[in-house]
């Protein structure tokens, strides 16, 4: 009994500091409590401010693919460098030298070539490009271009007509190089200028029959190409020598104004519309009179006469900025309002055109 006694005060003051320590945790998870309480109360207001600032049902910024951006824009030149030139006797060093410092002043992506057989694989090793020849238009033509040449498919139907081209950020122009048959030269008939002891032609049906059995099979043969190029989705460029007139330009307005002799409504270049392709010069300059465009010839013989005979067609999918016909050197005219100090190869006038990737283009 005494035992006991002895340690029940003990035992009271252990339960005396049971109890405190109980008491003190007990007030500390109260304050803890207290303070969790606060902080979430803090933390809810503060998303709601947040919410309220930027409410959560907000969608992030949706990231569109990219593709990548078409060329600003595609210069295309045309140029005639005169081998097995009758009128021009220029030896091929000339040649070369001439058309060599045209290209250093006159940079183009595309250079359409007409006459090139004997100058044009060395004026694209010195200009640093790639020659690359269309014996199925005619001997010498082709293009020359720093673009690279995309494999062939099969069942494209313009392969030794024109080339499919890549520019450098991959999308793709099929070229055509143009440079149709010259004689008989219909508008020397009907003007009375001798030619090739080829007979006069005195009406223009008679022209535009001529014409037709002259150059009709290959400006059909392109236009059959260049529609299947823009089925296929393509962008599209013709362009050289056509060797004849287009209908826009022998006109009722140009008769009154003495600029030919009569209406004909020669049939090559209507053909190569007719599959789609637009003429970029006379789209861009629809006055005939006031814009005449003569491109031939450079070096004029006897009764000789000018005509607009190269062209630049495209299909929708590119659009004409600008374009210009650059001749031969001496003071500019009429006939030469942009002539080129060192002087042409051949006897035909440059063309350089200017153009955009229009919003039909398509990923191609």
């Amino acid at each position: 009994m005494a035992t006991r006694l002895h340690f029940w005060p003990r035992t009271i003051a252990k339960s005396f500091h049971v109890g405190a320590f109980s008491a003190t945790v007990a007030a500390m998870c109260i304050s803890i409590g207290v303070v969790v309480a606060a902080i979430s109360t803090a933390h809810a207001q503060e998303i709601k401010a947040l919410e309220k600032a930027s409410p959560l049902t907000a969608t992030a910024p949706t990231l569109k693919p990219t593709t990548p951006a078409a060329p600003a824009s595609i210069q295309v030149f045309t140029i005639d460098l005169g081998c097995a030139s009758a009128r021009n006797v220029l030896s091929d060093q000339e040649r070369l030298a001439r058309a060599t410092k045209i290209l250093a002043d006159v940079p183009a992506d595309i250079i359409f070539v007409a006459h090139g057989e004997c100058v044009a694989p060395a004026l694209a090793s010195v200009t640093h490009k790639s020659w690359i020849p269309l014996p199925a238009v005619a001997t010498g033509a082709g293009v020359i271009t720093s673009w690279a040449q995309s494999p062939t498919k099969e069942g494209e139907q313009w392969n030794g007509l024109g080339v499919r081209l890549a520019s450098p950020n991959g999308r793709e122009v099929v070229a055509f190089a143009l440079a149709f048959p010259f004689a008989p030269y219909q508008p020397y008939q009907l003007s009375g200028v001798p030619h090739d002891e080829q007979p006069f032609l005195n009406s223009a049906q008679a022209a535009q029959a001529s014409a037709n059995t002259t150059r009709g099979l290959q400006s059909e043969h392109v236009a059959v190409a260049t529609r299947a190029a823009s089925a296929a989705g393509y962008a599209v460029i013709a362009a050289g020598m056509v060797n004849e007139p287009s209908a826009n330009d022998w006109c009722d307005q140009a008769v009154a104004a003495e600029l030919c002799p009569m209406r004909v409504a020669w049939p090559c270049v209507a053909t190569l519309e007719r599959s789609g392709l637009r003429d970029a010069f006379r789209a861009r300059n629809p006055e005939v009179v006031t814009s005449p465009g003569a491109t031939w010839p450079t070096i004029m013989i006897k009764r000789d006469r000018s005509d607009r005979v190269d062209f630049i067609f495209t299909n929708a999918r590119l659009r004409c900025e600008a374009i210009d016909i650059l001749g031969e050197s001496g003071a500019p005219s009429v006939r030469n309002p942009k002539p080129l100090a060192g002087g042409l190869p051949g006897e035909h006038r440059a063309l350089l055109g200017q153009f955009q990737w229009s919003t039909e283009a398509t990923s191609k």
